[in-house]
């Protein structure tokens, strides 16, 4: 029963993503389709952190019979706990907003500013013509 949950939920999950990136795709301004395929980009690594979760899981109870009971108690909370603590740091880490907040906290006021307007600059070098790219 397992198998077929499984199965059944990753075909609609293939195929919900697949009309969501095709849609996408087919998006004319290329802010709005990096926004699209960025916040999809989000919601797979969470769903692979499930997915990834549970399946080490079931390998180790499946292939290992003689794990102790405490590997077995600490494999069940990383299943249950993991997913749920990536979740914020997954679309946190992705989110720009709270990218430079813990950017300002960690590195200061002055270095976090410096790394945004890096690439900025790099690519107003490469519009005016004095970079290669």
């Amino acid at each position: 029963m397992r198998l077929v949950t499984v199965t059944f939920d990753l075909a609609l999950l293939g195929t919900s993503y697949t009309h969501i990136i095709y849609a996408a795709f087919r998006i004319s301004s290329g802010g709005a389709r990096a926004k699209a395929l960025h916040t999809c980009g989000s919601h797979l690594l969470v769903i692979l952190t499930i997915y990834l979760s549970g399946l080490s899981t079931s390998i180790v109870f499946r292939v290992a019979k003689t794990v102790s009971q405490d590997v077995q108690n600490l494999l069940s909370a990383i299943y249950l706990l993991l997913p749920g603590a990536l979740n914020p740091v997954i679309y946190g880490v992705r989110t720009r907003e709270i990218r430079q907040h813990v950017e300002k906290m960690l590195c200061g006021k002055e270095l976090a500013q410096d790394i945004r307007e890096k690439p900025k600059r790099l690519q107003n070098m490469r519009v005016k013509g004095k970079l290669p790219g």
